[in-house]
């Protein structure tokens, strides 16, 4: 049923955009800003042959940023002229216009459908920001769009000042194959394949270097940055773009949906499988915001990335579990025991032998890592990914039993205790579990400022290293990276941790793949269980279910059920 409903509010918002989508083969961005801090855009678009003949230039998120001196030719010199919205019909062909409704602006145009190649040019002011604390580029230079998708994008910015890794600090944001470098000058943004609604965002911080014209933000960089991470959701993307009163009218459909769902989960359904199921904090106390956490500039917990991971899944500082598994492999890089490499244009990561392991969950992971690469230690693609949606039981076994190391260790310490509440084995994390929570939201706080707050211990080669593979498993390994490279371009931690995160797709995902199956599968189960009465039968089931507690025996005893 829930499935039914999300495809009915998905369809709602996108059928418009879900068939037919315009491609752009290719597009070439060049920016050139000037002393000022106006830039100069000429872009080249190169379009083959489709049923298609209107294309959209989006700028997003553009409020307070002038667009102007706008022009649109090819190569073939057609005659082109620009119409008012009202009078834009894309029959007539050679014709573009430009719209400002606030939040973005567009330059569209139309064509005769032929392979051609278009150059699009502008002049935008207020792609320089000034932030309370810095100046800095925040700029969408390809914005989510419902009705193209683009081949590959080249994108190479230059100022009458040349950026090099010593005054430019850069990040780029949205499309998840993202390339960027500087070189002689100019900051170079390679992608491909960028599908509907991915973006190619730039975000930079200046050391050094004012332009007279900027967009004032009141707000710091790191703020700024912090929000794009998260990002804004599909809602607020629609309400960005219709009128007040269809606003009001999803509003209430939405509404009326969401009322229909709590129903329905509450009255009847019970959750499939949730990682944290009945487990709560003492008096249901809760951690720190991320803004107002104090820095903490050691690692936890002495370094127990299992413990770490369990303990700021539960209170949501990191976004996803898959992340363990970078940690983990990032380590042992650092160790000598991986090596990264390129073939054919396709990533691979190779394990090397390995025999001894500080723990054994270590070595279950290894396994995992051996056994999904046919024994050979080398994987490059996705092929963790396939291999944990075709047996999920092992990788699922293994997280749980991270899960089961960590909550037991902690009641051994009087830190975690159980409790029954309504038939129900509910685990209560205490308050010393809620001040390590505390202090590895202070972690990350310290890891995305790392250039700008003085430490209190000392920093040895073992602690840095520890720190950097915390930034993995908090998911952002890359901007840490980056940023101490900023200040540090010689360091080679922090060279090898950036190297690492463009290698992240191959278990990025790793985790969701093995939980959807598995999540069918308790579906399934409790099918069964309504349907076979049999008490040994419950009690099996639910033991699998209800247990956050798995370990090889329960893995063993799901093999046996599903047998029968």
């Amino acid at each position: 049923m829930k499935r039914y409903l999300i495809c009915l509010i998905l369809s709602f918002f996108s059928f418009t955009s879900i068939v037919f989508a315009a491609k752009v083969n290719k597009v070439d961005i060049d920016v050139f800003i000037d002393e000022s801090g106006d830039a100069i855009v000429t872009e080249k678009w190169n379009i083959q042959k489709q049923k298609h003949n209107v294309f959209q230039r989006d700028f997003y998120d553009v409020q307070d940023v002038k667009i102007s001196d706008y022009s649109v030719s090819d190569e073939k010199n057609s005659s082109y002229r620009e119409v008012e919205n009202k009078d834009f019909d894309a029959r007539d062909g050679f014709v573009y216009t430009f719209t400002d409704s606030g939040y973005t602006k567009s330059l569209k145009f139309a064509t005769i459908g032929d392979k051609n190649d278009y150059t699009l040019s502008y002049k935008v002011e207020g792609m320089i920001k000034k932030f309370t604390d810095v100046y800095g580029i925040d700029f969408y230079f390809i914005g989510p769009s419902d009705t193209q998708t683009y081949g590959s994008i080249s994108i190479k910015i230059k100022s009458n000042v040349e950026f090099s890794a010593t005054n430019t600090g850069y990040y780029t944001l949205g499309n998840s194959r993202l390339l960027t470098e500087i070189s002689d000058g100019t900051i170079s943004i390679f992608c491909s394949n960028q599908e509907e609604k991915e973006s190619v965002r730039l975000m930079t911080i200046f050391t050094g270097i004012e332009y007279p014209n900027v967009v004032q933000v009141n707000e710091r960089f790191q703020d700024v940055y912090n929000k794009a991470l998260v990002g804004r959701n599909r809602l607020e993307e629609i309400l960005s773009r219709v009128k007040l009163s269809t606003v009001i009218i999803l509003v209430l459909v939405l509404v009326l949906i969401i009322g229909f769902i709590i129903v329905y989960r509450v009255f009847f359904k019970k959750d499939d499988y949730e990682e944290y199921h009945n487990i709560e904090t003492s008096g249901n106390a809760t951690i720190d915001t991320y803004e107002e956490a104090a820095y903490y500039d050691s690692v936890p917990l002495n370094g127990d990335l299992y413990k770490i991971g369990f303990i700021s899944g539960y209170f949501k500082i990191i976004k996803s579990r898959s992340d363990l598994i970078g940690a983990i492999l990032f380590n042992w890089l650092c160790e000598g025991n991986i090596d990264l490499g390129k073939k054919h244009g396709k990533y691979y990561i190779h394990v090397k032998d390995m025999r001894n392991f500080k723990r054994n969950l270590d070595s279950e992971f290894y396994n995992i890592w051996k056994e999904a690469s046919n024994n050979t230690g080398t994987i490059e693609g996705t092929k963790l990914i396939r291999f944990a949606s075709s047996h999920y039981l092992k990788l699922m076994t293994w997280f749980n039993m991270g899960f089961s190391e960590s909550i037991s260790d902690e009641i051994a310490r009087n830190h975690i205790t159980k409790t029954k509440r309504m038939n129900k084995d509910i685990t209560v994390l205490g308050d010393a579990i809620v001040n390590y929570g505390n202090e590895i939201q202070g972690l990350k706080k310290y890891l995305l400022n790392f250039n700008q707050v003085p430490r209190k211990t000392t920093l040895n080669e073992t602690v840095y290293q520890n720190l950097l593979v915390c930034a993995v498993l908090f998911g952002v390994g890359e901007q840490v990276g980056r940023e101490i490279l900023r200040k540090s371009p010689d360091n080679e931690l922090a060279k090898k941790l950036v190297e690492f995160e463009e290698y992240r797709n191959i278990y990025k995902g790793a985790y969701e793949a093995a939980l959807t199956p598995y999540k069918e599968q308790i579906r399934r189960l409790r099918m069964q269980n309504k349907r076979n009465r049999n008490k040994d039968y419950d009690a099996s089931v639910e033991k699998i279910i209800d247990n956050q507690l798995h370990n090889q025996d329960v893995l063993k005893s799901t093999d046996d059920i599903m047998k029968k």
